[in-house]
C-alpha cells in the first residue's frame, strides 16, 4: 500500500549506496526542499488514497502511511535531511492556524489528540491527504474514470493534484506564497 512511499525511499536510498562516478560528494535529499517534501507528499498521498478508496482499505494501512510521513518530520529517516534549524514544535504551532477550521470541525476528544504543536504536523499530512482524495474524486467525475487504478495513474499526471501537494509542502515548511512568488520572478 505504501508502495510510491517505498520506491521513493529504495531510490534515494539506492542513489546513497551507489558510489558517485565523478567523484562528487553525495548529499541526502532536504525535506526542506519543497520539491522533495511535495514529491513524497504526493507519492505517499497517492498510497493513502488507494487505501482510502478500496473497499478491502484498511484504516491502520492508512493510519500507517500518515504517521509514516509525519514521522520524516520528527527525525526518524536515515533517508532524508532535515532543514537547517528544524524544530517539530515551531513547524506545528506556525500551522495551528491554517488548521484550525479542521480542528474546530473535529468532536472534542479527537481535538485532544491535536493539543500539541508537534502532533499538528501529523494532522497537516492527514488534512492534505482528504484533500487530495476530493481532488482525485473531481477528476475521476470529469474524466468518467470509475477504476480506482485508472484513477491512480491519471490524478499522478494532474497539474492541480501535484500543485496541492507543493502547497502543502510550503506550507509545512512555513513557506508564505508571496515568497514563493518572489523567488520565482527572480
Amino acid at each position: 500500500m505504501v508502495d510510491g512511499f517505498v520506491a521513493i525511499c529504495n531510490e534515494i536510498q539506492k542513489t546513497m549506496t551507489d558510489k558517485p562516478s565523478s567523484g562528487a560528494v553525495v548529499a541526502l535529499p532536504s525535506i526542506g526542499d519543497p520539491a522533495v517534501l511535495a514529491d513524497i507528499l504526493m507519492y505517499s498521498g497517492r498510497d493513502a488514497l488507494s487505501v482510502m478508496m478500496t473497499e478491502d482499505g484498511d484504516p491502520n494501512d492508512y493510519a500507517k502511511i500518515v504517521f509514516g510521513v509525519a514521522s520524516i518530520f520528527m527525525g526518524n529517516t536515515d533517508s532524508l535531511e532535515l532543514p537547517a534549524g528544524w524544530d517539530p514544535q515551531k513547524a506545528g504551532a506556525a500551522l495551528r492556524p491554517v488548521l484550525a477550521e479542521v480542528l474546530d470541525e473535529m468532536p472534542e476528544e479527537d481535538r485532544e489528540t491535536f493539543a500539541d504543536d508537534e502532533s499538528l504536523l501529523a494532522l497537516a499530512v492527514m488534512t492534505c491527504f482528504q484533500e487530495a482524495a476530493s481532488i482525485a474524486e473531481a477528476w475521476a467525475e470529469t474524466n468518467g474514470v470509475d477504476d480506482v487504478e485508472t484513477l491512480l495513474k491519471g490524478v499522478l499526471q494532474d497539474d492541480l493534484f501535484a500543485a496541492h501537494f507543493r502547497t502543502w509542502a510550503e506550507m509545512i515548511l512555513g513557506i508564505a506564497p508571496e515568497d514563493t512568488f518572489e523567488e520565482e520572478a527572480k
